[in-house]
């Protein structure tokens, strides 16, 4: 993350996070490592350095509110998707209005599955935009002139079977150290900066694989975290 981005998010801090949740830390991660490739997608979260104890317990509850509205911007962006496929077999171009759609979805679900994995206090946006001051932000970079290969809609899904295989092997992973994260913000009120970072990597994994699969970019994602 630039220093610009840094700072916007630790500004904004104070009015996105809950009144019981304290200041938080940027992540440190060298570019190289949290980008692997040069890929054209950022995720980026911010890590508190203390949580609200109670809170792990009914975030499921407090974020029903977005699974209904994200099973409503699912649909759109099935039905934005569906043209999207006819338009890039025959002019060879992602649309640019769909590509900002596409993205601003897929930004709201990582917030809202990083606040239910515990990454984050701060209550997601009910927005596609990108907020500069939550402490959730992810961009994709629209292609060189939206080129895309006319051929990637037919066989971008095929081309990802195995990321598909290997994340739901990381997902396994994901799982138990979210439950590992519950227990150490019951006890502790503090996330395990290790475990922090490995389900923030797997989500950016998550990410590059879905870009690819809906072909919203042509460089293939990697197996690395």
């Amino acid at each position: 993350m630039s220093v610009t981005n840094r700072d916007r998010l630790l500004q904004g801090t104070a009015n996105s996070a809950a009144p019981s949740a304290e200041p938080l830390d940027v992540t440190d991660y060298e570019p190289e490592v949290a980008y692997p490739h040069g890929f054209p997608l950022r995720l980026d979260v911010a890590r508190q350095r203390r949580y609200a104890r109670w809170r792990p317990l009914v975030k499921w509850l407090l974020a029903m509110p977005h699974a209904v509205a994200l099973i409503f911007v699912g649909l759109a962006m099935l039905l934005a998707y569906l043209p999207s496929v006819a338009v890039v077999l025959v002019t060879g171009r992602y649309p640019l209005n769909v590509f900002r759609f596409m993205t601003g979805g897929v930004r709201w679900f990582m917030q809202v599955i990083a606040y239910l994995y515990l990454l984050t206090d701060a209550y997601p946006p009910f927005s596609l935009r990108d907020n500069q001051t939550y402490t959730v932000r992810f961009d994709l970079d629209y292609p060189p002139g939206g080129r895309v290969a006319r051929w990637r809609p037919l066989a971008a899904w095929l081309l990802v079977i195995p990321q598909i295989l290997a994340l739901s092997l990381v997902y396994i992973s994901v799982y138990l150290m979210v439950l590992l994260g519950l227990f150490s913000i019951l006890f502790t009120r503090t996330f395990p900066p290790g475990v922090f970072d490995f389900i923030v990597q797997a989500l950016r994994f998550h990410a590059r694989v879905g870009a690819y699969a809906l072909f919203m970019t042509e460089r293939y994602p990697t197996f690395m975290l």
